[in-house]
Protein backbone atom coordinates (compact mmCIF):
# COMPACT_ATOMS: atom_id res chain seq x y z
CA UNK A 1 0.00 0.00 0.00
CA UNK A 2 1.67 2.83 -1.03
CA UNK A 3 2.00 6.52 1.25
CA UNK A 4 -1.02 8.58 2.01
CA UNK A 5 -4.12 5.70 0.72
CA UNK A 6 -6.35 3.78 2.36
CA UNK A 7 -7.49 0.14 1.63
CA UNK A 8 -11.08 -0.01 0.49
CA UNK A 9 -11.85 -2.34 3.74
CA UNK A 10 -10.38 0.48 5.71
CA UNK A 11 -12.38 2.59 3.91
CA UNK A 12 -15.88 1.04 4.48
CA UNK A 13 -14.57 1.22 8.43
CA UNK A 14 -14.41 4.40 8.33
CA UNK A 15 -16.96 4.90 6.30
CA UNK A 16 -19.62 3.48 8.92
CA UNK A 17 -17.56 5.41 11.45
CA UNK A 18 -18.21 9.07 9.80
CA UNK A 19 -21.99 7.71 9.23
CA UNK A 20 -22.09 6.84 12.89
CA UNK A 21 -20.83 10.15 14.36
CA UNK A 22 -23.04 12.07 11.67
CA UNK A 23 -26.08 10.68 13.06
CA UNK A 24 -24.61 11.30 16.63
CA UNK A 25 -23.72 14.66 16.16
CA UNK A 26 -27.23 14.87 14.73
CA UNK A 27 -29.22 14.11 17.64
CA UNK A 28 -26.67 16.27 19.99
CA UNK A 29 -27.47 19.94 19.10
CA UNK A 30 -28.38 22.58 20.96
CA UNK A 31 -31.78 23.77 19.63
CA UNK A 32 -32.65 23.85 16.04
CA UNK A 33 -29.33 23.70 14.31
CA UNK A 34 -31.12 24.17 10.79
CA UNK A 35 -31.76 27.79 12.20
CA UNK A 36 -29.23 30.49 10.81
CA UNK A 37 -27.89 33.16 13.30
CA UNK A 38 -26.00 36.71 12.78
CA UNK A 39 -25.33 38.70 15.03
CA UNK A 40 -25.20 42.56 15.52
CA UNK A 41 -22.83 44.44 17.88
CA UNK A 42 -23.46 48.03 19.83
CA UNK A 43 -21.72 49.89 22.40
CA UNK A 44 -23.05 47.94 25.39
CA UNK A 45 -24.64 44.50 23.84
CA UNK A 46 -24.06 42.06 21.63
CA UNK A 47 -27.12 40.82 19.76
CA UNK A 48 -27.53 37.25 18.88
CA UNK A 49 -30.42 36.36 16.70
CA UNK A 50 -31.64 33.80 14.12
CA UNK A 51 -33.53 34.17 10.26
CA UNK A 52 -35.85 35.97 10.05
CA UNK A 53 -35.69 38.25 12.80
CA UNK A 54 -33.21 40.77 11.44
CA UNK A 55 -35.68 43.78 11.90
CA UNK A 56 -36.31 42.68 15.30
CA UNK A 57 -32.78 42.40 16.22
CA UNK A 58 -32.09 46.09 15.11
CA UNK A 59 -35.07 47.09 16.97
CA UNK A 60 -33.61 45.27 20.61
CA UNK A 61 -30.47 46.80 19.98
CA UNK A 62 -31.85 50.58 19.76
CA UNK A 63 -34.50 49.73 23.01
CA UNK A 64 -31.61 47.69 24.88
CA UNK A 65 -29.16 50.69 24.79
CA UNK A 66 -32.28 52.93 25.61
CA UNK A 67 -32.69 50.79 28.48
CA UNK A 68 -28.76 50.97 29.18
CA UNK A 69 -28.81 55.16 29.17
CA UNK A 70 -32.11 55.25 31.45
CA UNK A 71 -31.51 52.48 34.22
CA UNK A 72 -27.36 52.00 34.44
CA UNK A 73 -26.68 55.56 36.20
CA UNK A 74 -30.10 55.32 38.43
CA UNK A 75 -29.41 51.86 39.51
CA UNK A 76 -25.57 52.57 40.03
CA UNK A 77 -23.69 50.14 38.05
CA UNK A 78 -22.32 49.69 34.34
CA UNK A 79 -21.18 46.32 33.34
CA UNK A 80 -17.70 45.99 32.36
CA UNK A 81 -18.03 44.12 29.51
CA UNK A 82 -21.06 44.02 26.82
CA UNK A 83 -24.17 42.11 27.76
CA UNK A 84 -25.37 39.11 25.47
CA UNK A 85 -28.65 39.09 23.90
CA UNK A 86 -30.18 35.77 22.23
CA UNK A 87 -33.61 37.12 19.91
CA UNK A 88 -35.90 33.93 19.68
CA UNK A 89 -39.00 33.10 18.41
CA UNK A 90 -39.32 29.53 19.00
CA UNK A 91 -42.47 29.87 21.41
CA UNK A 92 -45.54 31.89 21.71
CA UNK A 93 -44.70 32.26 25.48
CA UNK A 94 -44.08 36.48 26.41
CA UNK A 95 -40.90 36.24 28.54
CA UNK A 96 -37.49 36.62 29.19
CA UNK A 97 -34.19 35.30 31.36
CA UNK A 98 -31.23 37.18 32.71
CA UNK A 99 -28.46 35.66 33.81
CA UNK A 100 -24.93 37.01 35.37
CA UNK A 101 -22.94 33.77 35.54
CA UNK A 102 -20.33 33.38 34.05
CA UNK A 103 -21.64 36.27 31.63
CA UNK A 104 -24.28 38.75 31.39
CA UNK A 105 -26.46 37.12 29.18
CA UNK A 106 -30.44 38.04 27.88
CA UNK A 107 -32.85 36.05 26.61
CA UNK A 108 -35.66 37.42 25.05
CA UNK A 109 -38.96 35.56 23.36
CA UNK A 110 -40.43 37.96 20.83
CA UNK A 111 -44.04 37.08 20.87
CA UNK A 112 -45.88 40.17 22.87
CA UNK A 113 -48.74 39.32 25.53
CA UNK A 114 -52.15 38.60 25.11
CA UNK A 115 -54.84 40.76 25.49
CA UNK A 116 -55.30 40.23 29.07
CA UNK A 117 -52.01 39.43 30.51
CA UNK A 118 -51.18 41.48 33.34
CA UNK A 119 -47.94 41.80 30.62
CA UNK A 120 -50.35 43.70 28.05
CA UNK A 121 -49.63 47.46 29.64
CA UNK A 122 -47.26 48.43 27.56
CA UNK A 123 -46.26 51.69 25.27
CA UNK A 124 -43.39 49.37 23.69
CA UNK A 125 -42.95 45.50 23.96
CA UNK A 126 -39.87 45.02 22.96
CA UNK A 127 -38.77 47.68 24.87
CA UNK A 128 -40.79 46.84 28.15
CA UNK A 129 -39.33 42.72 27.98
CA UNK A 130 -35.38 44.40 27.76
CA UNK A 131 -35.79 46.89 30.07
CA UNK A 132 -37.18 44.07 32.94
CA UNK A 133 -34.23 41.43 31.75
CA UNK A 134 -31.42 44.62 31.69
CA UNK A 135 -32.76 45.78 35.03
CA UNK A 136 -31.68 42.42 36.63
CA UNK A 137 -28.11 42.51 34.79
CA UNK A 138 -27.81 46.04 36.78
CA UNK A 139 -28.83 44.66 39.80
CA UNK A 140 -27.04 41.07 39.96
CA UNK A 141 -24.32 42.43 38.14
CA UNK A 142 -23.34 44.76 41.21
CA UNK A 143 -20.30 43.07 42.73
CA UNK A 144 -17.66 44.49 44.65
CA UNK A 145 -15.42 43.91 47.66
CA UNK A 146 -14.25 40.23 48.22
CA UNK A 147 -16.54 39.06 45.40
CA UNK A 148 -14.93 41.04 43.03
CA UNK A 149 -11.47 40.58 43.89
CA UNK A 150 -12.35 36.13 44.32
CA UNK A 151 -13.73 36.69 40.35
CA UNK A 152 -10.38 37.78 38.83
CA UNK A 153 -8.71 34.85 39.68
CA UNK A 154 -10.74 31.99 39.73
CA UNK A 155 -13.62 33.39 36.73
CA UNK A 156 -16.93 34.79 37.34
CA UNK A 157 -18.57 32.36 39.49
CA UNK A 158 -19.85 34.59 42.43
CA UNK A 159 -22.74 37.33 42.68
CA UNK A 160 -23.75 38.12 46.06
CA UNK A 161 -26.82 39.96 45.02
CA UNK A 162 -28.09 36.42 43.35
CA UNK A 163 -28.64 35.20 46.64
CA UNK A 164 -31.53 37.76 47.38
CA UNK A 165 -34.92 36.70 47.46
CA UNK A 166 -36.82 35.95 44.60
CA UNK A 167 -39.16 38.81 45.27
CA UNK A 168 -36.26 41.33 45.54
CA UNK A 169 -34.90 40.47 42.18
CA UNK A 170 -37.84 40.33 40.33
CA UNK A 171 -39.70 42.91 42.37
CA UNK A 172 -37.05 45.25 41.50
CA UNK A 173 -37.07 44.41 38.18
CA UNK A 174 -41.08 44.59 37.92
CA UNK A 175 -40.79 48.40 39.18
CA UNK A 176 -37.67 49.37 37.00
CA UNK A 177 -39.81 47.96 34.03
CA UNK A 178 -42.42 50.36 35.06
CA UNK A 179 -40.44 53.23 36.32
CA UNK A 180 -39.28 53.24 32.98
CA UNK A 181 -41.90 52.96 30.29
CA UNK A 182 -45.56 54.59 30.36
CA UNK A 183 -46.77 50.88 31.18
CA UNK A 184 -45.51 48.15 33.21
CA UNK A 185 -47.48 45.93 36.00
CA UNK A 186 -47.39 48.68 38.33
CA UNK A 187 -49.87 50.09 35.72
CA UNK A 188 -51.99 47.04 35.11
CA UNK A 189 -55.33 47.38 36.17
CA UNK A 190 -55.04 43.10 36.59
CA UNK A 191 -52.17 43.57 38.64
CA UNK A 192 -53.31 46.26 40.82
CA UNK A 193 -56.78 44.70 41.27
CA UNK A 194 -54.68 41.58 42.75
CA UNK A 195 -53.18 43.38 44.89
CA UNK A 196 -56.31 45.40 46.37
CA UNK A 197 -58.51 42.68 47.08
CA UNK A 198 -55.97 40.52 48.86
CA UNK A 199 -55.71 43.17 51.07
CA UNK A 200 -59.37 44.11 51.41
CA UNK A 201 -59.84 40.34 52.07
CA UNK A 202 -57.69 39.78 54.57
CA UNK A 203 -55.35 37.32 52.59
CA UNK A 204 -52.15 38.82 51.82
CA UNK A 205 -49.27 36.68 51.70
CA UNK A 206 -46.65 37.88 54.29
CA UNK A 207 -43.05 38.57 54.81
CA UNK A 208 -42.10 34.50 55.22
CA UNK A 209 -44.41 33.35 52.30
CA UNK A 210 -43.25 36.03 49.73
CA UNK A 211 -39.88 35.10 50.77
CA UNK A 212 -39.66 31.25 50.75
CA UNK A 213 -43.12 30.87 47.54
CA UNK A 214 -46.10 30.09 48.45
CA UNK A 215 -48.71 27.14 47.70
CA UNK A 216 -51.59 29.77 47.76
CA UNK A 217 -52.12 32.05 45.44
CA UNK A 218 -50.98 33.64 43.44
CA UNK A 219 -48.21 31.28 43.80
CA UNK A 220 -44.92 32.20 41.64
CA UNK A 221 -46.33 35.70 40.74
CA UNK A 222 -46.37 36.81 44.42
CA UNK A 223 -43.08 37.56 43.80
CA UNK A 224 -43.69 39.72 41.08
CA UNK A 225 -47.05 41.05 42.51
CA UNK A 226 -45.82 41.70 45.99
CA UNK A 227 -41.90 42.20 45.10
CA UNK A 228 -42.62 44.94 42.80
CA UNK A 229 -45.21 47.17 45.08
CA UNK A 230 -43.19 46.53 48.18
CA UNK A 231 -40.02 47.90 46.77
CA UNK A 232 -42.17 50.82 44.98
CA UNK A 233 -43.63 51.79 48.83
CA UNK A 234 -40.40 51.78 49.79
CA UNK A 235 -38.24 54.07 46.85
CA UNK A 236 -41.52 56.24 47.00
CA UNK A 237 -40.72 57.05 50.95
CA UNK A 238 -37.34 57.10 50.69
CA UNK A 239 -36.19 57.84 46.68
CA UNK A 240 -35.47 56.54 43.80
CA UNK A 241 -31.37 56.73 44.60
CA UNK A 242 -31.71 54.00 47.43
CA UNK A 243 -32.16 51.36 44.54
CA UNK A 244 -28.46 51.59 43.89
CA UNK A 245 -27.82 52.29 47.39
CA UNK A 246 -29.16 48.46 48.63
CA UNK A 247 -27.55 46.78 45.27
CA UNK A 248 -24.32 48.32 46.16
CA UNK A 249 -24.55 47.23 49.73
CA UNK A 250 -26.01 43.99 49.43
CA UNK A 251 -23.27 43.27 46.39
CA UNK A 252 -20.28 44.32 48.49
CA UNK A 253 -20.94 41.69 51.19
CA UNK A 254 -19.48 38.92 51.26
CA UNK A 255 -21.59 38.01 54.22
CA UNK A 256 -24.62 36.18 52.90
CA UNK A 257 -28.43 36.70 53.96
CA UNK A 258 -27.66 40.82 55.01
CA UNK A 259 -31.04 41.70 53.26
CA UNK A 260 -32.17 43.82 56.30
CA UNK A 261 -28.59 45.06 57.08
CA UNK A 262 -27.89 46.30 53.50
CA UNK A 263 -31.31 48.18 53.08
CA UNK A 264 -30.86 49.53 56.33
CA UNK A 265 -27.62 51.20 55.14
CA UNK A 266 -29.72 52.45 52.17
CA UNK A 267 -32.53 54.28 54.15
CA UNK A 268 -32.24 54.00 58.21
CA UNK A 269 -34.85 50.58 58.03
CA UNK A 270 -34.96 46.95 57.23
CA UNK A 271 -37.74 45.31 55.23
CA UNK A 272 -38.89 43.41 58.27
CA UNK A 273 -39.25 47.13 59.89
CA UNK A 274 -41.07 48.56 56.61
CA UNK A 275 -43.27 45.80 55.74
CA UNK A 276 -45.36 46.41 58.71
CA UNK A 277 -45.98 50.12 57.85
CA UNK A 278 -46.09 48.87 53.85
CA UNK A 279 -49.57 46.85 55.25
CA UNK A 280 -50.89 49.15 57.33
CA UNK A 281 -50.28 51.74 53.98
CA UNK A 282 -52.23 49.48 51.76
CA UNK A 283 -55.44 49.31 54.17
CA UNK A 284 -55.39 52.87 54.24
CA UNK A 285 -54.91 53.73 50.65
CA UNK A 286 -57.96 50.60 49.62
CA UNK A 287 -59.89 51.88 52.14
CA UNK A 288 -60.45 55.39 50.19
CA UNK A 289 -60.77 53.21 47.23
CA UNK A 290 -63.69 51.21 48.56
CA UNK A 291 -65.02 54.02 50.05
CA UNK A 292 -65.68 55.30 46.86
CA UNK A 293 -67.37 53.26 45.10
CA UNK A 294 -69.65 52.58 48.22
CA UNK A 295 -70.32 56.77 47.85
CA UNK A 296 -70.78 55.90 43.86
CA UNK A 297 -73.38 53.24 44.96
CA UNK A 298 -72.23 49.76 44.53
CA UNK A 299 -73.52 47.68 41.24
CA UNK A 300 -72.77 44.08 41.87
CA UNK A 301 -74.00 40.93 39.99
CA UNK A 302 -75.08 37.35 40.95
CA UNK A 303 -71.69 35.65 42.06
CA UNK A 304 -71.72 32.59 40.15
CA UNK A 305 -68.12 31.13 41.51
CA UNK A 306 -66.74 30.23 44.68
CA UNK A 307 -64.07 28.11 43.99
CA UNK A 308 -61.11 29.92 42.81
CA UNK A 309 -58.60 30.25 41.19
CA UNK A 310 -58.86 30.59 38.14
CA UNK A 311 -62.74 31.10 36.37
CA UNK A 312 -62.09 33.09 33.46
CA UNK A 313 -63.52 33.99 29.35
CA UNK A 314 -67.36 32.74 30.27
CA UNK A 315 -69.19 32.20 26.86
CA UNK A 316 -72.23 31.08 26.21
CA UNK A 317 -73.59 28.03 24.17
CA UNK A 318 -74.80 28.90 20.75
CA UNK A 319 -78.95 28.08 22.11
CA UNK A 320 -77.55 30.29 25.37
CA UNK A 321 -78.85 27.61 27.80
CA UNK A 322 -75.39 26.90 28.87
CA UNK A 323 -72.27 28.92 30.36
CA UNK A 324 -69.26 27.47 29.78
CA UNK A 325 -66.02 28.97 31.08
CA UNK A 326 -62.23 27.97 31.62
CA UNK A 327 -61.76 26.47 35.18
CA UNK A 328 -58.30 26.01 36.98
CA UNK A 329 -59.16 25.14 40.89
CA UNK A 330 -55.18 24.58 41.25
CA UNK A 331 -56.14 21.80 43.63
CA UNK A 332 -57.27 19.31 40.69
CA UNK A 333 -57.25 18.75 36.79
CA UNK A 334 -58.80 22.10 35.18
CA UNK A 335 -60.42 22.87 31.53
CA UNK A 336 -63.79 24.04 30.86
CA UNK A 337 -66.28 23.53 33.28
CA UNK A 338 -70.43 24.73 32.79
CA UNK A 339 -73.53 25.23 34.37
CA UNK A 340 -77.11 26.52 33.17
CA UNK A 341 -77.30 30.19 31.87
CA UNK A 342 -80.05 31.05 35.12
CA UNK A 343 -78.56 28.11 37.63
CA UNK A 344 -75.83 28.87 40.42
CA UNK A 345 -72.66 27.33 42.15
CA UNK A 346 -74.18 24.10 42.96
CA UNK A 347 -75.20 23.51 39.54
CA UNK A 348 -71.28 23.49 38.36
CA UNK A 349 -70.25 20.77 36.39
CA UNK A 350 -66.66 19.95 34.05
CA UNK A 351 -67.39 20.43 30.63
CA UNK A 352 -63.93 19.73 29.08
CA UNK A 353 -60.63 18.32 30.98
CA UNK A 354 -58.10 19.67 28.97
CA UNK A 355 -54.48 20.67 29.57
CA UNK A 356 -52.60 23.66 28.25
CA UNK A 357 -55.93 24.79 27.20
CA UNK A 358 -56.52 28.35 26.56
CA UNK A 359 -59.11 30.98 24.54
CA UNK A 360 -61.78 29.40 22.98
CA UNK A 361 -65.29 29.68 21.15
CA UNK A 362 -68.73 26.88 21.51
CA UNK A 363 -70.26 25.34 18.40
CA UNK A 364 -74.20 24.48 18.13
CA UNK A 365 -72.90 20.74 18.73
CA UNK A 366 -71.38 21.72 21.96
CA UNK A 367 -68.13 21.22 20.29
CA UNK A 368 -64.91 23.64 21.39
CA UNK A 369 -62.50 25.26 19.31
CA UNK A 370 -60.07 25.89 21.40
CA UNK A 371 -56.39 27.20 20.83
CA UNK A 372 -53.57 24.45 22.86
CA UNK A 373 -50.03 24.95 23.31
CA UNK A 374 -48.65 22.42 20.86
CA UNK A 375 -44.60 21.36 21.43
CA UNK A 376 -42.16 20.36 18.43
CA UNK A 377 -39.07 19.39 18.20
CA UNK A 378 -38.64 20.18 21.72
CA UNK A 379 -38.23 23.18 21.08
CA UNK A 380 -41.33 25.11 19.76
CA UNK A 381 -43.89 26.10 21.62
CA UNK A 382 -46.84 27.38 19.70
CA UNK A 383 -50.75 28.20 20.40
CA UNK A 384 -52.63 25.71 17.74
CA UNK A 385 -56.23 25.14 17.55
CA UNK A 386 -57.70 22.14 18.23
CA UNK A 387 -61.73 20.77 18.19
CA UNK A 388 -62.66 18.87 21.23
CA UNK A 389 -65.88 16.70 20.47
CA UNK A 390 -68.14 16.54 23.49
CA UNK A 391 -69.41 12.91 22.54
CA UNK A 392 -66.12 10.80 21.68
CA UNK A 393 -64.22 13.67 24.64
CA UNK A 394 -61.37 13.60 22.34
CA UNK A 395 -59.14 16.21 20.50
CA UNK A 396 -58.90 16.94 17.18
CA UNK A 397 -56.13 19.10 15.75
CA UNK A 398 -57.07 21.44 13.43
CA UNK A 399 -53.55 23.27 12.70
CA UNK A 400 -49.92 22.52 12.85
CA UNK A 401 -46.86 25.01 13.50
CA UNK A 402 -49.78 28.17 12.59
CA UNK A 403 -49.04 30.12 16.32
CA UNK A 404 -52.85 30.50 16.25
CA UNK A 405 -54.67 32.65 19.34
CA UNK A 406 -58.28 33.81 20.48
CA UNK A 407 -60.26 31.72 17.56
CA UNK A 408 -63.88 33.05 17.52
CA UNK A 409 -66.12 31.22 14.83
CA UNK A 410 -68.76 32.74 12.37
CA UNK A 411 -72.16 32.79 13.10
CA UNK A 412 -72.67 29.90 10.00
CA UNK A 413 -69.74 28.22 11.69
CA UNK A 414 -68.14 27.95 8.34
CA UNK A 415 -64.79 30.19 9.40
CA UNK A 416 -62.97 30.75 12.45
CA UNK A 417 -61.18 34.14 12.82
CA UNK A 418 -58.04 34.33 15.34
CA UNK A 419 -54.76 36.04 15.28
CA UNK A 420 -51.32 34.62 14.06
CA UNK A 421 -48.24 35.20 16.08
CA UNK A 422 -44.93 35.66 14.46
CA UNK A 423 -42.04 37.98 14.26
CA UNK A 424 -42.77 40.37 17.43
CA UNK A 425 -46.35 40.80 15.66
CA UNK A 426 -50.05 39.61 15.84
CA UNK A 427 -51.65 39.34 12.63
CA UNK A 428 -55.81 39.23 12.21
CA UNK A 429 -56.52 36.16 9.60
CA UNK A 430 -59.46 33.65 9.01
CA UNK A 431 -59.47 30.52 7.72
CA UNK A 432 -62.37 27.44 6.75
CA UNK A 433 -63.45 25.57 9.68
CA UNK A 434 -61.84 22.43 8.40
CA UNK A 435 -58.74 20.97 9.87
CA UNK A 436 -55.32 22.22 8.00
CA UNK A 437 -56.55 24.81 6.13
CA UNK A 438 -54.84 28.04 4.87
CA UNK A 439 -55.50 30.86 6.71
CA UNK A 440 -56.23 34.32 5.27
CA UNK A 441 -54.85 37.52 6.57
CA UNK A 442 -57.38 40.18 7.24
CA UNK A 443 -54.88 42.45 9.25
CA UNK A 444 -51.59 43.51 9.66
CA UNK A 445 -51.50 47.12 10.68
CA UNK A 446 -48.62 49.60 9.42
CA UNK A 447 -46.15 48.97 11.79
CA UNK A 448 -43.70 46.40 12.31
CA UNK A 449 -44.73 45.36 15.84
CA UNK A 450 -48.48 46.20 15.57
CA UNK A 451 -50.87 43.17 17.45
CA UNK A 452 -54.23 42.12 17.01
CA UNK A 453 -56.30 40.69 20.11
CA UNK A 454 -60.02 39.22 20.45
CA UNK A 455 -61.90 39.02 17.01
CA UNK A 456 -65.60 39.06 17.32
CA UNK A 457 -67.70 38.69 14.86
CA UNK A 458 -71.16 40.85 14.21
CA UNK A 459 -74.04 38.86 14.25
CA UNK A 460 -74.50 38.71 10.27
CA UNK A 461 -70.83 37.69 9.87
CA UNK A 462 -70.23 40.45 7.74
CA UNK A 463 -67.63 42.27 9.76
CA UNK A 464 -64.61 41.39 12.34
CA UNK A 465 -64.35 43.65 15.48
CA UNK A 466 -60.84 43.37 17.13
CA UNK A 467 -58.44 45.37 19.48
CA UNK A 468 -55.37 46.39 18.35
CA UNK A 469 -52.22 47.89 19.67
CA UNK A 470 -50.11 49.83 17.28
CA UNK A 471 -47.12 51.71 17.32
CA UNK A 472 -47.20 54.44 20.09
CA UNK A 473 -48.87 52.66 22.38
CA UNK A 474 -52.16 52.81 22.02
CA UNK A 475 -55.33 50.26 21.85
CA UNK A 476 -58.32 50.64 20.21
CA UNK A 477 -61.40 48.97 18.39
CA UNK A 478 -61.41 48.29 14.87
CA UNK A 479 -63.93 46.94 12.35
CA UNK A 480 -62.70 44.58 9.52
CA UNK A 481 -65.53 44.34 7.08
CA UNK A 482 -65.21 41.06 5.11
CA UNK A 483 -66.69 41.60 1.83
CA UNK A 484 -64.21 45.06 0.81
CA UNK A 485 -61.49 44.17 3.22
CA UNK A 486 -61.71 47.91 4.55
CA UNK A 487 -60.46 48.16 8.38
CA UNK A 488 -61.80 51.37 10.24
CA UNK A 489 -61.89 52.69 13.46
CA UNK A 490 -64.87 52.37 16.09
CA UNK A 491 -62.77 53.99 18.85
Amino acid sequence: MKRGKVSKSRRAVLSRVFALLALLCANAHAGDGRLAWFTLESEHFIISYHAPLAKVARRVVIVAERAHEAMAKEMGHEPEKKTHIVVDDTTDSSNGFASVLPRNAIRVFVSAPPSKSDLADHDDWLYALVAHEYAHILHLDNIDGLAKYVNKVVGKTWAPNQIQPRWVIEGLATYEESRHTSGGRLRNGLFGMLMRMATLANNERDLDEMSNGPRAWPHGNTAYLYGSHFLKYIFDRFGDDKVAKMSSNFGANPIPYGLNRALRQAVGKGFVELHGDWKQYRRERYAVDQEAVERAGRREGRRLTFTGEININPRYSRDGKQIIWQYGPGDERGGYATMPSDGHAGERSMYAIVDRGGEFDVLSDGSLILEQTDVYRAEYASQELYRWDPTSQLMHRFTKRKRLRDPAVSPDERQVAFVMTGQGRRRLAIMDLVPEAEPQIIWSGQGDYDQAFDPAWSPDGSKLAFSAWREGGERDILIADMATGQVKELA
